[in-house]
């Protein structure tokens, strides 16, 4: 097991039904964590419009985790 990708599971700190924020090619959406896979690292997350899509942990994000810059 790489290190790094060990050291990044151990701060995967979200649960099932948490309501998160998910990058999705350029832009950030709220969802809802379905089922949490941590063997690939990636969580089915719900969106608002009721699709479900796999997101890898890297890529979800609590609202407070971000930094924002203009």
């Amino acid at each position: 097991i790489c290190s790094e990708w060990a050291h990044g599971m151990d701060k995967f700190n979200f649960a099932l039904g948490d309501v998160v924020l998910a990058e999705w090619e350029d832009k950030l959406f709220y969802a809802k964590i379905q089922k949490i896979d941590r063997v690939s690292a990636k969580c089915s997350l719900i969106f608002d419009d009721d699709s479900v899509e796999e997101c890898p942990f890297s890529k979800i994000h609590s609202g407070s985790s971000l930094i924002l810059t203009l």
